[in-house]
């Protein structure tokens, strides 16, 4: 019995070994034919994406031919590409493969160098057999690199709209920009090798949007070597051939950084090596130059767009300022598309930070006043939708709006704008409002920044500032009555100066500005007041130093905007009493509104009566006609006009009964 027990279960084994079929064996013929089944049911009903892609991975890690791999990693890409969620947003683990699976691509295109690869999306997949056969060491895949990295960046930009920017799931996603930058740096050099000047120009811009809006301190390239050694642990862990392949996790482990530093430099080439010892400036510069030779008007545009908010960003004024001059898009952007005009406007507010930091209020202010004139400031940079009380949106345009968004470490803080904003507007009104205090209306530089001061003079009771625009207008309040101290307490009181580089440097110079433009508007205010003033007393009194106050008022003398003369021995302001005084300045006001009524009515009688009264005199020059009056009278007794005729200027009267009279004098006319 112990006997048939043993015997029983090797006769089962026996049996189940005759019905197991033999191995299949993965030819190159055997992986196509399979490659062409996965690809003709791609998109029919009922076909599950996520089995073909794992189908895909197996024939990938089933051959061993760099050709064949090849052309199914392509497909996979392809593939994977579909697997979007209801959202329209590409999930997480997908980007990662997707992106590694290039890198394997270029990988095994950079193992073999006489292998010359054709990227043609219109070819058919049984097609590229017989391509081989005819020539050799050609392969023809369908998709292209340069198409893979953009839909790359466009996912890697959508992603982040799904996720809370105070989160630590946000800070991770960051972390894979220096692995795209990977990708991006060696299919430029894959392509350069080519010889494909479009697809290196479309590369180099995708690079250009990702680096723009970094400082110096922010350097990407130092991430390039621990993003190689990441991929390089990934594509030995799930791509590579098991059986040929064996990933030891301690070899890399052992690994210096110099080492990986090293084998990255040799897989990036000669580019991207020269790259890892060039500033973010300089590689913006020399990609900018590259798509200014030979690439479309939009790229062009973009890439000009991006190197002046770069320039701006480091503190390079005059040199983004000439290159937007230069570029004359402010006079076409309007036709540019949307995205565009987003970063003209991105642009243009970095420039005028740049301006404000370097202490040019009045070029601040002009690049920034038309932004905040319009009162859509989140919708024209893409952080955010404004809500508007009359224009509603639709369904449809929110989504494209939503759509546009930037992401959150790419905004400018609106704060930053609006203080800057309103500081420059304070600086450049409050002079002006004291240089015109009897026709303040008339002579308006910032509109919002009236607005508020209109808004707190209306208020009944105005309690302590609690927000920025309060703090601002409490300081323009004292600026505009010579309180400079204060004015600059309450300014240097804003929280927004930690969001800008330099604060101290920053504080200085606004400080000197608040005061000299404190010196100006007290000289336009109370001038009137003085004889003469000592120019050592505006000196004490403003904190400023005696030759920037000469400077001041000479050169407000030299501008005829006071009316004074320097006294040089006794160094003082000398006033020239030449400006009417309140009353007399109403009294011409109300000369020239009783002008104007006055004018107007005559215009009103003449289209009732004819071109005889004020018109006529215009025409003459203001004199009698004689000649006129004698024709007229001629016609009233031939019976040709109407008993009641207008005289010049517009009077009606009526001849007396029998009366033959055909001249009459200057002196007997009824006026």
């Amino acid at each position: 019995e112990d006997e048939e027990e043993e015997t029983a279960p090797k006769k089962k084994k026996e049996k189940k070994a005759e019905k197991q079929p033999e191995r299949l064996v993965w030819t190159r013929e055997v992986v196509k034919r399979k490659l062409t089944e996965i690809c003709a049911s791609r998109g029919k009903k009922g076909s599950n994406q996520f089995e073909q892609i794992s189908q895909l991975k197996s024939l990938a890690m089933s051959t061993s031919d760099i050709p064949t791999r090849l052309e199914v990693i392509y497909v996979l890409i392809s593939t994977q590409f579909d697997t979007k969620n209801t959202l329209d947003r590409l999930p997480h683990d997908q980007w990662i493969s997707i992106l590694f699976n290039a890198i394997t691509a270029l990988d095994l295109i950079e193992s073999d160098p006489s292998l010359i690869v054709v990227e043609e999306s219109a070819i058919g997949i049984g097609d590229a057999g017989d391509s081989e056969e005819q020539e050799e060491n050609k392969i023809h895949v369908k998709g292209s690199l340069v198409g893979f990295c953009e839909r790359l960046d466009d996912e890697y930009s959508k992603s982040f709209q799904l996720v809370d920017p105070h989160t630590q799931d946000y800070v991770a996603r960051l972390k894979d920009e220096s692995l795209f930058l990977l990708l991006a740096v060696r299919s430029e050099s894959f392509y350069q090798r080519k010889g494909d000047t479009q697809a290196v120009n479309r590369i180099a811009l995708r690079r250009i949007e990702c680096l723009y809006w970094k400082r110096e301190d922010i350097n990407p390239f130092k991430l390039l070597a621990p993003a190689y050694e990441r991929a390089h642990k990934f594509i030995q862990k799930s791509i590579a051939k098991k059986s040929t392949v064996r990933f030891k996790e301690s070899a890399n482990e052992n690994e210096s950084a110099e080492e990986l530093a090293d084998q990255a430099k040799r897989t990036l080439g000669e580019r991207g090596t020269l790259e890892l010892t060039m500033t973010i400036k300089d590689v913006i510069r020399d990609l900018a130059t590259q798509i200014y030779k030979t690439s479309d008007e939009r790229a062009k545009t973009r890439a000009m767009l991006c190197q002046i908010y770069n320039y701006a960003l480091e503190d390079c004024y005059f040199e983004a300022r000439d290159l937007l001059l230069m570029s004359h898009l402010q006079e076409n952007i309007h036709l540019a598309d949307v995205l565009t005009q987003i970063l003209f406007n991105r642009s243009i507010v970095q420039l005028g930070l740049c301006a404000f930091r370097h202490g040019f209020i009045s070029d601040a202010h002009s690049c920034l006043c038309d932004l905040f004139t319009s009162g859509r400031v989140k919708e024209l940079l893409a952080q955010g939708v404004s809500i508007s009380r009359f224009g509603e949106k639709n369904w449809e345009q929110e989504k494209q709006a939503k759509a546009r968004q930037i992401p959150f470490h790419m905004h400018i803080a609106i704060e930053l704008i609006d203080s800057v904003h309103l500081i420059c507007a304070m600086l450049l009104e409050v002079p002006n409002m004291a240089m015109n205090t009897l026709e303040s209306k008339k002579k308006i530089i910032s509109k919002p920044f009236r607005k508020l001061l209109d808004h707190y003079k209306i208020e009944v009771f105005t309690g302590p500032p609690e927000n920025n625009h309060d703090v601002i207008v409490s300081a323009s309040k004292a600026l505009i009555s010579g309180n400079v101290d204060r004015c600059w307490e309450l300014i240097s009181s804003l929280k927004v100066w930690k969001l800008i580089p330099n604060e101290q440097k920053i504080k200085d110079m606004l400080v000197q500005k608040i005061r000299e433009e404190g010196l100006r508007a007290y000289m336009f205010k109370y001038s009137h007041l003085y004889k003469s003033i000592s120019g050592a007393h505006l000196a004490e009194t403003f904190k400023l130093s005696p030759t920037v106050v000469h400077s001041l008022i000479s050169k407000m003398i030299v501008n005829e905007e006071l009316h004074a003369s320097w006294d040089q021995p006794t160094d003082c302001v000398v006033m020239h009493r030449v400006e009417p005084t309140h009353f007399q300045h109403l009294a011409m006001q109300f000369a020239e509104k009783i002008t104007s009524l006055v004018e107007s009515n005559e215009r009103i009688l003449d289209t009732k009566t004819g071109s005889f009264g004020y018109n006529a005199e215009q025409q003459k020059g203001g004199r009698g006609d004689h000649h006129h009056h004698q024709k007229d009278w001629q016609g009233r007794r031939n019976g040709k006009n109407n008993r009641y005729q207008p005289r010049q200027g517009g009077a009606y009267y009526a001849p007396p009964k029998g009366s033959n009279i055909i001249e009459q004098s200057n002196e007997n006319e009824i006026n």
